[in-house]
């Protein structure tokens, strides 16, 4: 038994014309432009990082020898993550919360990372709205 993609059932391989041609039969009955078929391997990964999956989780699928590997390659789609991690802080602390962020000098994010000029302020804020727990381990969601 081999670990082949694509492979005859007596688990020869098989030509990769054979599968080219296949593939673009498919593509043509089903009414989708032609592509190459690695780029079903740029879609996969493409959608994965906009959906929000973790950039180490995507790495891993593709094999990429590091995660630095795969930011440099899907690096064109960072913008739009770091706007995704802006709107998951916000619905996480509140809009509330981020009104009030804004109030005591948050200027803007930086990924999921408030720039603010008084810092120390922000977490006492999200314990006070109950936003946030103080922990041994520090700032944390509060439970239950």
């Amino acid at each position: 038994m081999t670990d082949l993609v694509f492979a005859r059932y007596d688990g020869t391989p098989l030509d990769p014309g054979t599968v080219q041609r296949t593939f673009r039969k498919v593509l043509e009955d089903a009414g989708i432009p032609r592509i190459r078929f690695h780029d079903l391997r740029h879609s996969h990964a493409s959608h994965l990082l906009q959906a929000g999956v973790h950039p180490k989780i995507v790495q891993e699928r593709l094999g990429h020898s590091s995660i630095a590997v795969t930011i440099d390659t899907y690096s064109h789609l960072v913008p739009s993550l770091q706007e995704m991690a802006a709107q998951r802080i916000e619905t996480i602390i509140g809009e509330e919360a981020m009104e009030e962020l804004r109030t005591i000098g948050v200027e803007k994010s930086v990924g999921i990372v408030p720039v603010v000029e008084q810092p120390q302020h922000v977490g006492k804020m999200l314990v006070k709205t109950g936003k946030l727990r103080l922990s041994r381990g520090g700032l944390e969601p509060p439970t239950g």
